[in-house]
């Protein structure tokens, strides 16, 4: 009997050991377990904030573009209409000034007949006495000095094509500069702090500072379009009608010198009649 209470207390040991086994071998699986499942989650919030930012700053990237976009057309737009407007405006001082000018020179046109037609008459009188005439007096000349006439006036703009674009170039230059120098300091300062260069804070920093940028770059050409075509129209009225008041004075002086050539000639004509040499 004792031989047999032994064996029953081995077999209890046994059956313990076993059962000891199987419940650490089931710890150590449910801590396995447990330890992938934590993996597997930290794995999956990790792809979800990469993704998260990934689309954050595909958002950013695709608003400052449609701001851009939106920005560009605005600019295309209004410099378009101011250039339009600036045209017509231009067209329309033109075409008045010279229907001014035409009318001017129409006008002293008919004078300069109604004289030549003076002047023949007096010719013709004047001829029958030439001989005596050219005894006593010289002619009268009608002429104008060449210096009288004066250094044309150009009414050319002031700017071409090329200096508007060169001048919109070296602003958008500028701009682009400063933009480089203000993303070339965030990346500075995102390093002091930690901040990888390619992390989402960093990239949507830049992106505003492009936006900024190209925003800038618009409103110095939109600026520098409309100054420039603004004094090129100032410039071509001015000197028009510079032109038109030196054609004017110009006139003047030959109508001026027709004037004494009459007045001259029939002095002679006059001066022959009371010698008796001629009547009139």
């Amino acid at each position: 009997m004792a031989g047999s209470s032994s064996l029953d207390s081995m077999n209890a040991g046994l059956i313990d050991a076993q059962n000891a086994a199987v419940s650490a071998g089931a710890n150590q699986y449910g801590a396995d377990k447990g330890l992938e499942g934590t993996k597997y989650s930290a794995d999956l919030q990790y792809k979800l904030g990469l993704k998260n930012a990934d689309t954050q700053y595909k958002g950013i990237v695709y608003g400052a573009d449609k701001d851009f976009e939106s920005q560009k057309y605005g600019s295309d737009n209004s410099l378009a209409g101011q250039k339009y407007t600036s045209d017509a405006g231009l067209a329309g001082q033109k075409y008045v000034s010279d229907t001014n000018l035409q009318g001017t020179r129409e006008g002293y046109q008919n004078q300069k007949d109604l004289q030549s037609q003076k002047i023949d008459f007096a010719n013709k009188r004047f001829n029958d006495v030439m001989s005596q005439a050219n005894a006593l007096y010289g002619g009268a000349s009608s002429q104008v000095p060449d210096f009288a006439r004066g250094s044309e006036i150009s009414t050319a703009p002031i700017y071409g094509e090329r200096d508007i674009q060169g001048s919109i170039n070296a602003q958008v230059a500028q701009n682009d500069s400063r933009t480089a120098g203000q993303n070339r300091t965030a990346r500075e300062q995102a390093s002091s702090r930690g901040l990888a260069q390619g992390s989402p804070l960093l990239q949507r920093l830049e992106a505003y500072n492009n936006a900024q940028g190209l925003a800038a770059n618009n409103d110095a050409a939109r600026q520098t379009r409309q100054d420039m075509t603004g004094q090129n129209a100032s410039h071509v009225l001015d000197a028009q009608k510079a032109s038109n008041d030196a054609a004017l004075g110009y006139g003047g002086l030959s109508l001026q010198g027709q004037q004494n050539q009459i007045q001259s000639k029939n002095a002679i004509l006059a001066l022959m009649a009371s010698l008796g040499n001629v009547g009139i």
